[in-house]
């Protein structure tokens, strides 16, 4: 059966899939790799992402499964989690500079499903968190 046109991926979505896995990886395994996204500034290019990809349409946040393969988004909020749990000056970057925790909060808003009238950011998604 032929997917609908509006659940049709890019055919590089996969390709971006995987190369955010490969990604990942490194990050986690390589100190050399975390030198080099300091270096080149990938968090601040991940944030940027990020917050065009959470003003987004519905339903199309990180996460969010098409074809059975998920959204490259998702791949891209695991690596700004591993550069901020492996670095603490990315850690304070994100928070301080980029506005992580906004940045964040919306990120995990569009994963979830919330809209704007949902809640009022954090406490929508605390109350997600704690299952109310």
């Amino acid at each position: 059966e032929e997917e609908e046109e509006g659940e049709r991926r890019p055919p590089d979505a996969e390709v971006a899939c995987e190369a955010l896995q490969c990604l990942c990886n490194a990050v986690y395994n390589s100190p050399a790799a975390r030198d080099a996204a300091e270096q080149l500034r990938l968090l601040r290019g991940l944030a940027a992402h990020l917050k065009r990809g959470a003003r987004g349409r519905p339903g199309s946040g990180p996460g969010a499964a098409v074809g059975g393969l998920p959204d490259p988004r998702f791949y891209e909020l695991r690596l700004m989690f591993l550069l901020t749990a492996l670095s603490v000056d990315a850690r304070m970057q994100l928070g301080r500079q980029l506005r992580g925790l906004a940045l964040l909060t919306a990120a995990l808003e569009a994963a979830l499903g919330l809209g704007p009238g949902a809640g009022d950011g954090e406490a929508g998604v605390t109350m997600m968190m704690m299952g109310e």
